[in-house]
């Protein structure tokens, strides 16, 4: 097993899945949230892909496995960011092989020492069309979870709000830009949409 110099390993029992990239472990008397570090799995909204994720990820990690996690750093809300591992086997890597989860590109040079496997996996999987690849226009989960504002202009007194693709939690579709009024919200991002999307 290749770890990361400086690394703390701590070894924990599985109690739950969340879903598809966070767990519950106790780590001795402390029961602590794990996020998965370096992917992101479907939002359950995402039917069905977000239930077959965290099925998933109860397989991998059934309640009473024995884990140890290369702690990362830990976030704001407490949880523990790690690569978990049974054995020699890094479950974070094991999602992204099974097509369950994709990598976080922000986050990726969090796992220096296995971030080209992450890559290579993932362009296995989304070439086989596996798990969360078997769909025509998959859309990741930080998209789905709150659209993100790359840009704004004005013509002609009409502004302009633009946002990357993605799909409200009704199903609906967004792509493109939206013509808006001023003062009044669309995604978030203080507009609302008064126009039609352009592709």
């Amino acid at each position: 097993m290749v770890y990361a110099n400086n690394t703390k390993l701590f070894t924990g029992i599985v109690a739950s899945v969340i879903n598809g990239d966070t767990i519950r472990a106790n780590f001795g008397s402390k029961k602590v949230t794990v996020k998965l570090a370096c992917i992101n799995a479907p939002e359950m909204k995402q039917k069905p892909w977000g239930k077959q994720s965290a099925d998933t990820l109860k397989k991998l990690l059934p309640r009473g496995k024995s884990i140890k996690v290369r702690l990362i750093t830990t976030d704001k809300n407490k949880r523990l960011i790690g690569e978990v591992y049974v054995g020699n086997t890094s479950i974070n890597l094991a999602m992204v092989q099974k097509g369950q989860a994709v990598v976080y590109p922000e986050y990726l040079s969090q796992c220096t020492i296995t971030q080209n496997q992450f890559l290579q996996s993932q362009a296995v999987s989304k070439h086989k069309k596996i798990g969360f690849w078997h769909q025509s226009k998959p859309v990741m989960a930080r998209f789905f979870r709150k659209p993100k504002k790359v840009g704004s202009s004005s013509t002609n007194g009409s502004s302009y709000v633009y946002v990357h693709p993605y799909t409200r939690s009704n199903g609906t579709n967004i792509q493109g830009y939206y013509r808006s009024k001023p003062g009044i919200r669309v995604g978030g991002f203080g507009h609302s949409r008064t126009g039609g999307a352009h592709s």
